[in-house]
């Protein structure tokens, strides 16, 4: 956990910003510090909601997901800009189909995402190829197929079939309100148009313009999006089809080129006033909502910590030495979601009650209610029958229960000495409870 939570986090996020200004370099070669700073600027403002890439970017860089959106995704951009350049060289694709294969290990949307990025990257950078180098494309799409054997394995797992289609799929609007919040959507919006419309450079225009048309005309396609929720993405994770291009980066890219064409002052200069006036006045609504905001990245409780409360991490860590790892653990979310990141820990009933729906067709109709009933149990939601509680408990083997000290009635106190479990200690609002064995 200690890797992961303190001695990752900065290495990757220096690399980050290495992999940003390598992509502008590229993207924008005359005006690549200038993006690459702006970029970074807007990191530290877009981020009103949980799913908003600057979020992944600046708050949760211990995921893998976040790593994907920071150092990956514009890295296949860099390298397909590259490659199919005159200066393209093997050395290039290979760390290409790299790119590919880090993102299936990121994060399990990644073999998704990172193929649709590369197809993004490679149509973009077509027209812009000398007839010298017209085979070279051949050798991006080959990399698009890296994660192939990786989703025919998890096709073939699950039967062809999910438990996750079951669940509601979200609306194109609706995905994109929540990945770039109700008030900083507007700004996203306009930057991602005026780069295309403004570009002079045909060559910067179709980088631009292609990735987002992509985006808006299929992805996000009202008339798709139901299709691609349920039999391409599934419906809990097909809002992060916007992980097809970095949007940052090319929101970045439209804020130099309006910056440019007011210096040159030679057209449209009334336009581009207007213009101007309207993305200043968006970015001051959307200054509120910036990523580092309290609210949002929460206090910090000591210098370099873990982006774990203190108090949840004292009684995750003392549940784990009283269950010395053997036989199974109960807890309620927020203790055992700690737990689960431990190197070593004892099996968990549940992690999170909302994975037990996903997880229900491997549990098993008996497996999926016995974790059920105990959940309830030690979350609050409802006591349940003594008698299915004492049979869940018997059957999945749980010897340590951590239990909040509002739900601990007198009843269920005197239940749990009936069957035999011990109160062991107190803390931070939780009683531990074990079964000798």
């Amino acid at each position: 956990m200690d890797v992961m939570y303190r001695i990752l986090p900065p290495l990757w996020a220096v690399i980050s910003v290495f992999c940003i200004f390598l992509m502008a370099q590229e993207m924008m070669p005359k005006r690549w510090l200038m993006l690459g700073v702006i970029t970074l600027l807007l990191m530290a403002v877009l981020g009103e909601s949980h799913r908003a890439p600057a979020n992944f970017m600046f708050v949760r860089m211990f995921q893998g997901k976040a790593v994907y959106l920071a150092v990956v995704l514009p890295a296949i951009f860099y390298l397909t800009a590259r490659y199919l350049s005159n200066r393209g060289t093997q050395a290039d694709l290979f760390l290409l189909g790299c790119a590919q294969l880090t993102a299936i290990g990121l994060s399990n949307f990644g073999m998704l995402a990172a193929p649709m990025a590369g197809l993004g990257a490679l149509i973009s950078n077509l027209p812009a190829m000398d007839k010298v180098v017209r085979k070279k494309p051949w050798g991006v799409l080959a990399t698009l197929a890296i994660p192939l054997p990786y989703l025919i394995a998890v096709a073939t797992d699950s039967g062809w079939s999910s438990s996750l289609v079951k669940f509601q799929s979200e609306s194109a609007t609706q995905v994109w309100k929540s990945v770039f919040g109700t008030n900083q959507q507007y700004l996203v919006a306009i930057l991602l148009l005026a780069g295309p419309v403004l570009a002079r450079d045909p060559v910067i225009r179709r980088r631009l313009a292609i990735p987002p048309l992509l985006l808006f005309a299929i992805y996000l396609n009202p008339w798709l999006s139901d299709f691609i929720s349920k039999n391409v993405t599934t419906p809990p994770v097909y809002w992060r089809v916007v992980w097809s291009f970095p949007i940052l980066i090319f929101a970045a890219a439209s804020v130099c080129i309006v910056i440019d064409r007011l210096i040159e002052g030679k057209e449209r200069r009334f336009f581009l006033a207007i213009l101007s006036v309207v993305i200043i006045g968006l970015f001051a609504f959307s200054l509120p909502s910036n990523t580092f905001r309290s609210k949002n990245i929460g206090t910090m409780q000591v210098f370099a910590g873990a982006k774990i409360p203190v108090n949840y991490y004292a009684v995750a860590e003392k549940a784990i030495q009283v269950s010395g790892n053997i036989h199974s653990l109960l807890a309620p979310d927020e203790i055992s979601g700690v737990i689960s990141r431990f190197e070593a820990h004892p099996k968990l009933v549940s992690v999170r009650g909302i994975y037990l729906d996903l997880l229900a067709p491997a549990l098993g109709s008996e497996g999926y209610r016995q974790r059920g009933v105990l959940h309830a149990f030690v979350s609050g939601f409802s006591e349940n029958n003594r008698e299915n509680i004492r049979a869940a408990l018997t059957s999945l083997e749980v010897t340590t229960i951590v239990m909040p000290q509002p739900n601990e009635s007198e009843s269920i106190i005197m239940f749990l000495k009936a069957e035999n479990y011990e109160m062991v200690e107190a803390i931070n609002g939780y009683t531990i409870w074990n079964k000798p064995r």
